[in-house]
C-alpha cells in the first residue's frame, strides 16, 4: 500500500510540474526564445513519458496474456498480449474477421480462451462467469429481452445486484433521459426502430456503472446527431 500511494503521489507530481512547464513553455513561445522553448518542450515531453510508464506500471484494469482462440481449425487471435487502464479508452481496429469481437467476448467471458490469461484490477479471471465480471458489452445485435418493455430492460441488470427499486427507478430515468428515449419506458423493444433498440442496449450498459465498458460497434445504427450526443 505504501509503494501505491507513493506512486500515486509521484505521478501527481510529474502532472503539476508538466502542467507548470506547459505553461512555461506557451510564455517562452510568444517571447519568441527559441532555445528554451525545445528544452522545456523536450523536458515536458519527458516528465509525460515518465507519468504513463509509471501510471501503467499501478493502473492496469484488464490484461490479456498471450491468448489465442480459434473456430473450426481456423485462428482468429493467435498469441495476443495487450493491457488496458483504469480511465483508459481504447479502440481495436481491423477488417471484418480479424478477432475484434471475439476480443470484446473474451474480455466479456462470453468467450473462453483456447490458451492465454485474462486478468481483471490483477485477478485472473478465465473461469469467472459473465454476470460476475465488473464488465458490461454493448452488442452489435443489441442481445435485448424481447419480453420485456424498455424500462424492464435497462432495470435488468440492477435487479439481478438487487438494488433498491427507489434507486433503480431512479437511474432507469436518468439513463432514458441520456438516450433521448424518456416516455418509452413501457413500449415493448418489438417496437422500437434499429436505433432506438441501439440506445436501450447503451442504456442497459451504462446504468450498471460498470468498471469497464465494452462496444462492439454501438452507434453504427444511430444518426449523427445521436452519435454526438
Amino acid at each position: 500500500y505504501l509503494f501505491k500511494i507513493m506512486s500515486l503521489f509521484f505521478i501527481f507530481l510529474l502532472k503539476y510540474i508538466a502542467f507548470l512547464l506547459n505553461f512555461c513553455y506557451n510564455i517562452a513561445y510568444r517571447l519568441k526564445n527559441k532555445k528554451t522553448v525545445l528544452f522545456l518542450y523536450f523536458l515536458s515531453g519527458s516528465l509525460l513519458f515518465l507519468k504513463e510508464f509509471f501510471g501503467g506500471m499501478n493502473n492496469k484494469l484488464v490484461e490479456l496474456k498471450n491468448v489465442s482462440k480459434s473456430f473450426d481449425g481456423e485462428i482468429v487471435l493467435s498469441n495476443l498480449s495487450l493491457y488496458i487502464n483504469d480511465k483508459e479508452f481504447m479502440t481495436l481496429l481491423g477488417p471484418s474477421g480479424c478477432g475484434k469481437t471475439t476480443t470484446l467476448r473474451i474480455i466479456g467471458g462470453f468467450e473462453s480462451a483456447d490458451q492465454g490469461d485474462v486478468y481483471f484490477d490483477g485477478v485472473r479471471i478465465n473461469d469467472v462467469p459473465p454476470y460476475k465480471r465488473n464488465v458490461n458489452t454493448v452488442f452489435q445485435k443489441y442481445a435485448l429481452f424481447p419480453h420485456l418493455n424498455v424500462y424492464d430492460n435497462i432495470a435488468f441488470g440492477l435487479r439481478v445486484a438487487k438494488v433498491k427499486e427507489d434507486e433503480i427507478k431512479e437511474r432507469v430515468a436518468e439513463m432514458l433521459e441520456l438516450v433521448n428515449l424518456k416516455g418509452f419506458e413501457k413500449r415493448s423493444v418489438n417496437r422500437l426502430s434499429g436505433g432506438q433498440q441501439q440506445r436501450v442496449a447503451i442504456a442497459r450498459a451504462l446504468v450498471n456503472h460498470p468498471k469497464v465498458l465494452l462496444l462492439d460497434e454501438p452507434l453504427g445504427a444511430l444518426d449523427l446527431k445521436l452519435r454526438k450526443e
